[in-house]
């Protein structure tokens, strides 16, 4: 009988080493594919945090019931173009958006970030509430009062070509 019994402790301890490597086998596969990650929250509580806000810094100025606001932007390639326009709302017009929209003109450019000007002129109230979106996302608005006998009036835009 002694032999059937070597034979079965034999059988265990194969067995055992077979499921000792398996199981280091699986453990360096998943830690290799970044098993040791969070796993991924499949469900959207509608708080995903936005990209960060582009920032927009311009000159602001107002005269006789009229806001120009011009200034200077970064747009990612040479053949981008820039649109802005001002939506003016809320029942007294006290409620201005200045919709900043890229438009990519070709798809072979060379990615290198190239400024673009704008100016852009609307009637609301002095004290009206200015507010700026770049395609599409809210935008940070810095507006920055002309100083003392400047005049954005002649503030020039240069157009590629």
């Amino acid at each position: 009988m002694e032999p059937d019994t070597k034979n079965t402790k034999k059988v265990w301890i194969g067995i055992l080493i077979v499921l000792i490597l398996i199981a280091g086998g699986t453990y360096m596969v998943s830690k290799k594919n970044g098993g040791d990650q969070a796993p991924e929250d499949n469900n959207n509580t509608g708080s995903e945090l936005q990209p960060e806000a582009m920032m927009i810094t311009a000159k602001h100025s107002f005269a006789g019931g009229k806001h120009i606001v011009a200034g200077e932007v970064q747009v990612p390639t040479p053949c981008t173009s820039l649109d802005v326009k001002a939506v003016v709302g809320g029942t007294d017009s006290s409620q201005v958006t200045l919709v900043f929209q890229t438009i990519n003109e070709s798809e072979a450019c060379v990615q290198v970030i190239a400024n673009r000007r704008f100016k852009v002129e609307f009637n609301a109230p002095e004290k009206a509430e200015i507010t700026a979106t770049w395609n599409g996302a809210p935008a940070v608005l810095n507006l920055i009062p002309t100083a003392a006998g400047e005049n954005l009036e002649n503030f020039e835009i240069f157009l590629k070509g």
